[in-house]
C-alpha cells in the first residue's frame, strides 16, 4: 500500500556555496569548522495526503539519531517554489548545514508541518563539491 506522501532527497555535499543572484551575491561557508552544506534536491509525490506539501524551510529538516538539522533560510538562498497537492508530484532544492562526518545512510529527511507528525523521506547521493553554484 502506498504512503500518503513519498519523499526522497538527493544530496550534493559542498564546503561553500557561491550565489550569483545579485541581491545575495557572495560565497557562503557553513560556519563552524567541520560542518558542510547538504544541498538536497527533494522530490515529492502526494498520493493521498490531504494538505499540500510545500517548500517552506521551516517544515523541513535532516534527522540523525536525536539530532535535527533544519533547512537554512538565513543565508537568503530561497528554494524554488513547490506546492504539491493530492495526486501531484513536484520538487525543490533546500540547503542544510550538517556535520562533515554525517552520511546519508545515517540520516532521514523529515517534513513536519503544524500537525507535529513528521513524514519521513529517504536520502541518497553524497557527491562532494568544493563550491556549489546557487542560482544557475
Amino acid at each position: 500500500m502506498p504512503q500518503p506522501v513519498e519523499i526522497s532527497g538527493s544530496i550534493l555535499i559542498a564546503n561553500k556555496i557561491k550565489s550569483s543572484i545579485s541581491s545575495i551575491a557572495g560565497v557562503y561557508t557553513p560556519g563552524e569548522p567541520g560542518n558542510v552544506f547538504w544541498i538536497v534536491k527533494i522530490s515529492v509525490k502526494n498520493n493521498f495526503f490531504e494538505d499540500r506539501v510545500v517548500e517552506l524551510p521551516t517544515y523541513w529538516s535532516i534527522v540523525a539519531g536525536d539530532k535535527r538539522y533544519p533547512a537554512q533560510l538565513k543565508l537568503g538562498l530561497y528554494p524554488p517554489e513547490m506546492n504539491v497537492y493530492q495526486g501531484q508530484s513536484g520538487s525543490t532544492i533546500l540547503v542544510f548545514i550538517v556535520p562533515g562526518n554525517l552520511s546519508c545512510e545515517n540520516a532521514r529527511l523529515a517534513y513536519e508541518e503544524s500537525s507535529g507528525i513528521p513524514i519521513w523521506g529517504s536520502l541518497s547521493g553524497g557527491n562532494k563539491l568544493d563550491i556549489f553554484q546557487w542560482g544557475e
